[in-house]
């Protein structure tokens, strides 16, 4: 669980290679403006108590704090996700906070959700198969995720609180609407022994595309649909 640190580091080391050129726009603009910046409200849950708190949301004219690198969504054991728009509720929540006390009726347990007042060009979701457990390697989760290959909308999941206080829009200016591109996929039992293999997505006329393995060496063929469940169950890492 230590991904989001690496990804930063190996993305800072690919913005400084010398006498390249890029020739992604989307990859230059993640680049220059890779984070998401969200905040996160969390409400008592007694009925009676109108208490909530808001974390990460910047007053008037500050800068924004803490932005998010990647989105990390917890899976849960034996559960099966009709989209990565469905596995992503454990991350924009609503969820419950047990260990929150109310600062207002002194109470413990709230719910919590997650809003997006900024989006980047360029989205990283990480699907978090692994269960950390005292003295083992972690637990493998192979709950399925489907329809891989849909488009993300995030209108939903932004921040029009945050906008309203301000006067501004409630919409952000890279858009809310996002495609798949590129699937990571782990094999195997544990983190220490696993075999990673990734699906490309390659544009096409008719805005399908065709997807195209690469497995270390061997590139297989491209083919117009990922073939479950072998990616269902696999996919870790996912590019939009």
């Amino acid at each position: 669980h230590d991904a989001p640190d690496f990804f930063i580091s190996l993305r800072r080391e690919i913005a400084r290679l010398p006498g390249e050129v890029e020739s992604s726009p989307a990859w230059a603009a993640w680049l220059a403006e890779p984070d998401m910046h969200v905040t996160k409200y969390t409400t008592c849950a007694a009925a009676t108590c109108p208490y909530s708190t808001t974390d990460n949301l910047p007053a008037a004219g500050q800068p924004p704090r803490a932005p998010e690198p990647v989105v990390m969504t917890e899976l849960e054991a034996g559960a099966r996700y009709a989209s990565v728009m469905e596995a992503l509720a454990g991350w924009t929540g609503p969820g419950r906070v047990d260990d929150w006390q109310c600062p207002g009726c002194r109470r413990f347990g709230g719910t919590t959700v997650t809003r997006c007042r900024k989006l980047p060009p360029v989205l990283v979701i990480w699907l978090k198969r692994f269960r950390e457990e005292a003295g083992a390697a972690g637990r493998r989760i192979d709950a399925p995720v489907h329809r891989l290959e849909d488009d993300l909308d995030f209108t939903a999941h932004l921040d029009a609180s945050a906008d309203a206080a301000r006067g501004g829009p409630t919409t952000t200016a890279n858009g809310t609407r996002y495609r798949t591109r590129a699937i990571v996929c782990h094999h195997g039992a544990s983190l220490k022994d696993g075999h990673y293999t990734c699906w490309v997505r390659a544009p096409g006329r008719d805005g399908a595309g065709s997807w195209t393995e690469y497995d270390d060496a061997q590139v297989r063929p491209g083919q117009h649909e990922l073939p479950p469940p072998r990616v269902h169950a696999g996919a870790y890492l996912l590019a939009y």
